[in-house]
């Protein structure tokens, strides 16, 4: 009679024979290649989950990126609409400390509506200037190439750019009443600087915002098995 698993579980009992006959069909499916070809298939499918995990982890980071870059263009569309307003290159009744009342322009809410600016642009330069969206990266060079238009203006009224094209503002400079026709030049009507990259940076809002909804989004959960599960993959395939 041939030995097989069936009768040798038999001849030695339930738990030894079912222990032996698990060894015996252990060694067939050596014998017969299933081994190895459920291996490599195992392999392969962990192989793929690496894969599947770096490209999700990938797809995360472009994701964040992009979400901080239309966050950044919408802050500096902000800071602008407050920045262009017409009623701030407006004078003013200032009331004086002998009671009389004089005609001015309100520079220190204007250097602070402008520092505003200043401060948005150079954000948005960190984040949209590092981004892997050539869109966004299109937008943002026109914007740095808009500013490098205007620089002359901009040294004019104390906001300067700098090797790395992020702006600074002298405030003395910039409170100076004797600037004010040239920043109505900068920051006022149609056409102007201002208006010009309140234009970009919803150009660059919209970009980020079409590259994520195209976006990728990754949901598989697979993790990795550790060795010793290989063992109960192979007694599941018996």
């Amino acid at each position: 009679m041939a030995i097989t698993a069936g009768n040798m579980a038999n001849l030695f009992g339930n738990s030894q024979g079912t222990s032996l006959s698990s060894s015996i069909s252990n060694y067939n499916l050596l014998k017969s290649g299933s081994y190895s070809k459920m291996m490599k298939s195992y392999y392969a499918n962990e192989k793929k989950n690496a894969s599947s995990k770096a490209d999700s982890a990938k797809a995360s980071e472009e994701k964040k990126e992009l979400q901080m870059t239309s966050s950044d263009a919408n802050s500096l569309k902000t800071t602008l609409k407050d920045l262009l307003k017409e009623d701030n290159f407006e004078k003013k009744a200032v009331k004086n400390e002998d009671g009389t009342t004089t005609m001015k322009y309100d520079m220190d809410d204007l250097y602070k509506k402008a520092s505003a600016y200043v401060k948005s642009y150079n954000e948005m330069l960190d984040t949209g200037a590092d981004s892997t969206n050539t869109s966004v990266l299109r937008g943002v060079s026109s914007m740095t190439g808009r500013t490098k238009a205007n620089e002359r203006v901009l040294n004019s009224v104390g906001i300067k750019i700098g090797a790395d094209n992020k702006l600074s503002i002298d405030e003395d400079k910039f409170k100076d009443e004797k600037n004010i026709n040239s920043l109505k030049t900068l920051f006022q009507g149609y056409g102007s600087y201002g208006q010009q990259m309140q234009t970009k940076a919803t150009a660059v809002e919209n970009a980020a915002s079409s590259a994520l909804k195209k976006t990728p989004t990754y949901t598989n959960t697979a993790s990795a098995r550790n060795a010793d599960d290989v063992g109960s993959l192979f007694e599941g395939m018996m």
